[in-house]
């Protein structure tokens, strides 16, 4: 199967991972998973910017998934990350997330992700969905 890697050039979730060191992650999770490896797509480095993911999901043509560093790398913004897990999945397209050896093809694998970034968030800034102090 082609795929395309997806790297960023900014900060994820509090990450800073070189985008050799994401390409190199990619590069080995195909090989191990039989995936036929293109070029990554470089994300902008303007924070809250996935122009570049959209137009790879957009245009991605002969390709049949992306594979991402890490589920990590998608909007901290539910509504964003949901449209853009979504329209891959109509368009048939698969991701896969190496890091985490994640894939994305059902509407299943689409809330599990969901849920783990949610979560992410979560633990980052507690106040994000549980505003009220609990009593000792």
């Amino acid at each position: 199967m082609k795929v395309r890697g997806y790297v960023s050039s900014r900060d994820f979730m509090g990450h800073n991972i070189p985008q050799q060191v994401q390409n190199m992650a990619i590069r080995d999770y195909c090989l191990k998973n039989n995936l036929e490896y293109h070029l990554s797509e470089v994300e902008y480095s303007m924070k809250g910017s996935f122009f570049s993911i959209n137009g790879l999901i957009q245009d991605i043509q002969a390709m049949k998934g992306i594979v991402f560093y890490s589920i990590f790398q998608l909007p901290e913004n539910e509504t964003m990350r949901l449209k853009i897990l979504t329209k891959s999945k109509k368009k048939n397209i698969i991701l896969f997330f190496a890091i985490e050896s994640m894939v994305c093809k059902t509407q299943s694998d689409i809330k599990e992700i969901d849920e783990l970034i949610r979560l992410k968030l979560t633990l980052k800034n507690p106040n994000l969905v549980w505003p009220y102090k609990i009593d000792e």
